[in-house]
C-alpha cells in the first residue's frame, strides 16, 4: 500500500486534478521556465483544461514584475564584483572555460548575482524556440481567456529569496560548473529528459540533489506556500495552477501537501511523446 503523500514510482504525469468534498477543483500543471520546446510539447493538450477554470495562478503575479527592482536585486553587494570572489589565475580559468563552452563573457556581467548567471548557462544549453518562456506562454494565454490571474508567490518574496542567497555559495557553484562544464550539461539534459517523460519523481530528485543545501529555500519552503495558496484559491473558484516541476514530487511536494490537506490529487494521461 502506498502511503499517503507518496507517488507510486510508475505514475508519470505532469498535469493532475485536485478536488476535495467541499466542491474545490482545478488542477495542477508542471512547467520548466524556458522558451525550448522541449517545455511546451503539452500546450496544446493542457488547453481544454486551462479553458475549463475560472481561475489561473503563475509560479507569481506576472504582471507585477518591476524590472527596476529586479535589476537592483539582481546586482552584487556594493563594491563587489565577480572579479573579486576569485584569484586573477582562477577568474582566467573560469572566463575561459565559459566562453569555450558556453559563448558566454562573465566579463560583461561583473555586477551581476552569480544564482542569475548560473540560470544564463541553463539557457545557453537550450533552444530559444519561442518567443517567451512556457510560464509566460500560459499566463498570456489564460489572459486572453479572460481568466482571473494570480501569483503563488508575490514577487517581492521572490525577490527576497534571491536576496538571501549566499554569494560565495553561488560563486562555488560557479567554479565547478568551470571546471567541468560537461557534467553541468548531462545535468540540464536529464532534467529536460525527465520532463519529456513526466516523471515528476525523478525530476524532483534530480532538482533537489542538483541544489544542495539551497533545497530547502528554494523548494521545500516554497511548496508548502504554494500549496496553501492552491487550497485556498481552488477552493474558491476551479483553479489552473502551473508552477515548476521540480515543486510537484517528493514526500513535501506540492501533491503530497495537498493530499494531506484533504484533497484528492490524480494523474490526468495527455500525450507523452514530444511531436516532430
Amino acid at each position: 500500500m502506498v502511503r499517503p503523500g507518496r507517488l507510486k514510482s510508475q505514475i508519470n504525469a505532469l498535469l493532475w486534478s485536485i478536488e476535495n468534498d467541499s466542491g474545490g477543483q482545478g488542477y495542477l500543471f508542471g512547467t520548466m521556465h524556458v522558451r525550448d520546446r522541449s517545455a511546451f510539447y503539452l500546450v496544446d493538450n493542457v488547453m481544454p483544461y486551462l479553458k475549463s477554470c475560472g481561475r489561473y495562478a503563475a509560479e507569481m503575479d506576472l504582471g507585477s514584475v518591476d524590472l527596476s527592482s529586479f535589476e537592483k536585486a539582481a546586482q552584487l553587494p556594493e563594491n563587489k564584483t565577480l572579479r573579486s570572489f576569485f584569484s586573477d589565475r582562477h577568474y582566467a580559468k573560469v572566463r575561459a572555460s565559459f566562453l569555450k563552452s558556453f559563448e558566454i563573457d562573465i566579463d560583461a556581467y561583473q555586477n551581476r548575482h552569480p544564482f542569475l548567471i548560473i540560470s544564463m548557462l541553463s539557457e545557453k544549453l537550450l533552444r530559444r524556440d519561442h518567443m517567451h518562456s512556457l510560464d509566460q506562454h500560459l499566463w498570456e494565454m489564460a489572459g486572453n481567456m479572460e481568466l482571473d490571474r494570480i501569483g503563488l508567490e508575490s514577487y517581492d518574496a521572490q525577490i527576497g529569496i534571491m536576496e538571501s542567497i549566499e554569494v560565495r555559495y553561488q560563486i562555488k557553484n560557479l567554479r565547478d560548473i568551470a571546471r567541468n562544464p560537461a557534467k553541468f550539461r548531462n545535468k540540464i539534459a536529464t532534467v529536460v529528459r525527465y520532463y519529456e517523460q513526466q516523471q515528476v519523481g525523478k525530476i524532483y530528485k534530480e532538482s533537489r540533489r542538483q541544489l544542495g543545501k539551497l533545497h530547502k529555500l528554494l523548494l521545500k519552503d516554497r511548496n508548502q506556500l504554494m500549496a496553501d495558496r492552491i487550497s485556498k484559491s481552488a477552493a474558491q473558484e476551479k483553479l489552473f495552477a502551473a508552477f515548476g516541476a521540480a515543486h510537484l514530487g517528493g514526500k513535501a511536494g506540492v501533491i503530497a501537501l495537498l493530499k494531506r490537506k484533504g484533497w484528492k490529487v490524480r494523474p490526468v494521461p495527455i500525450a507523452s511523446s514530444i511531436r516532430s
